[in-house]
């Protein structure tokens, strides 16, 4: 049959039915040559071509007589009048102005091509639509394509063999030795003395001798814990350096802070929430919110008197017992100036109407006796690190208490199998200042961008107690606290050690000597 002659275009407000005499398959219309169907569409007046460049040269009133990719509207759903059609305000695509029919189904966009099969075009790419406004990319009508999500450094190494060791190493040294971790430095610095121990001559040296200045061994007697704590990971025998000679360095230094990462934010999730109960427990202390840091710092009742530093409250502590004269100290505060929180006020009791605790006071002219700059003064060390909310503070993290208040020997035996170690005690602490201020990060930078250094804050305590000539105070210092919440490992420590001079004892024959109870 002769194509047909076309005939014009019958306006949407005219009222013709040339749209409806008969129906259209669309189907084959698809498969039609591409001049059959230009004739088709002209003559018909109700299907635009569907490729992107004839689109785009629609004008609005042809785009509002696109109908659905079937072509045409369900049978059951009945022609409307002439007059109505007319008189009607039809749906504008481009704008969204008018009304559809109520059985009508929103516009596609997608584009079919007449020289592709049905299959074809079901299974291919997402084509780009045409801009109508906002440009978008859709593969069926009104579904958007979700941007794929950018890999991270567990999602890049969770496949290699090595990667469950190395993370849960991370972890446990973020819990037990460092809260800031410098696992590059350490790392490097293994390698380095690993060459040195595969040249000649230097077989049968220790590796702390193949160490030439202090920074290396400080590193090597930090990579010596990871080696143990990797030991206790995995249970088989495998090295820490047989890892890291095998593997590459940047990607293991990666894992291992992703491990610290990971228990870091979880820890100062749990802080910053729970901390607000704690100040609801004194007396004049205003209502915080669990989710915001806003009324925290010095502007709260409670945490300016934690959150202000010894040294101040010695010099000027007129300014000190008035809450509005701490209201306008600067909120910057240099992290060597130590905040009260890191001492124990003096003992008080619970008001017995209210049943809460009197604001903190402390005896600050026995804590400067000497001097904060002496760091050997044993003042300074009376009741140091000993504050009650650091103890809930560690209780919180390591027994998952939500009180703060009670002890488990589950969790102490599985993260501190030696005793409380004090890289762990000065990260509560820490910890604590950072949920009682209105820091909204704590940043791993030093110096940070804004806000207070915490990483400088925590070095400087974690340098001092280390150091050779603070020995004896941080032995006091983890010996009260191995009492307070692990006191079976105390207990433990006590038999061993018994058990063990007995055992000299009689190898050697000598009697031992008993122990002076004025000696602690």
């Amino acid at each position: 049959m002769p194509p047909a002659t076309p005939q014009p275009r019958a306006s949407l407000a005219s009222g013709s039915d040339d749209e409806h005499e008969s129906d259209v398959d669309h189907l084959a219309l698809s498969r039609a040559p591409r001049d059959a169907r230009h004739q088709n569409q002209e003559q018909r007046g109700t299907l635009a071509h569907r490729n992107k460049e004839n689109l785009r040269n629609v004008s609005n009133s042809n785009l509002a007589s696109l109908t659905t990719s079937a072509g045409r509207l369900p049978p059951a759903a009945g022609r409307r009048r002439d007059s109505q059609r007319a008189s009607a305000p039809q749906y504008n695509a481009v704008t969204g102005h008018g009304s559809r029919h109520r059985h009508e189904q929103p516009l596609s966009l997608i584009r079919r091509n007449p020289e592709r099969s049905d299959n074809e075009a079901a299974t291919s790419e997402p084509e780009e639509a045409p801009h109508l406004g906002k440009r978008t990319y859709i593969s069926s009508p009104g579904v958007r394509q979700r941007k794929k999500k950018k890999k991270t450094t567990a999602d890049s190494y969770a496949n290699e063999p090595w990667y469950s060791d190395v993370f849960e190493t991370g972890r446990r040294f973020f819990r037990r030795e460092h809260a800031f971790p410098p696992f590059a430095g350490i790392i490097n610095s293994a390698v380095v003395i690993f060459g040195r121990a595969n040249m000649s001559g230097n077989a049968e040296k220790e590796p702390a001798d193949l160490c030439v200045d202090d920074l290396e061994r400080s590193n090597w007697a930090s990579y010596e814990i990871l080696g143990a704590i990797m030991q206790d990971v995995n249970g088989n025998g495998t090295e820490l350096d047989d890892i890291i000679i095998s593997e590459d360095t940047a990607a293991i230094v990666l894992v291992l802070k992703d491990g610290a990462t990971q228990v870091r934010q979880a820890n100062t999730n749990l802080a910053k929430t729970t901390v607000t109960g704690w100040m609801a427990d004194y007396e004049g202390s205003t209502p915080l919110k669990a989710s915001s840091k806003d009324g925290r710092g010095f502007k709260h009742v409670i945490a300016s008197l934690l959150l202000w530093p010894l040294d101040e409250a010695h010099t000027h502590p007129e300014v000190f017992a008035s809450h509005d004269s701490r209201l306008k100290r600067e909120t910057h505060v240099d992290p060597d100036l130590w905040p009260l929180l890191l001492w124990a006020p003096v003992p008080a009791e619970r008001n017995s109407a209210t049943g809460k605790l009197p604001p903190p006071e402390w005896d600050i002219q026995s804590l400067m006796q000497d001097g904060l700059d002496d760091h050997g003064s044993p003042h300074m060390y009376r009741q140091f690190l000993q504050n009650p909310l650091i103890l809930r503070m560690w209780r919180l993290l390591y027994y998952g208490s939500t009180a703060g208040e009670e002890n488990s020997n589950a969790g102490a035996t599985r993260h501190f199998p030696n005793g409380v170690t004090i890289g762990s005690i000065i990260w509560c602490a820490v910890l604590l200042r950072f949920a009682l201020s209105e820091d909204g990060m704590l940043s791993q930078k030093s110096p940070p961008a804004n806000g207070f250094d915490y990483v400088s804050f925590y070095d400087g305590l974690y340098n001092i107690l280390t150091a050779p000539e603070n020995r004896s105070h941080k032995r006091a210092i983890v010996k009260w606290w191995n009492q307070q919440v692990m006191p079976h490992y105390e207990k433990k420590r006590k038999q061993k050690l018994s058990s063990t001079a007995a055992r000299f004892s009689q190898q050697l024959g000598v009697v031992p000597k008993p122990k002076d109870s004025s000696q602690s």
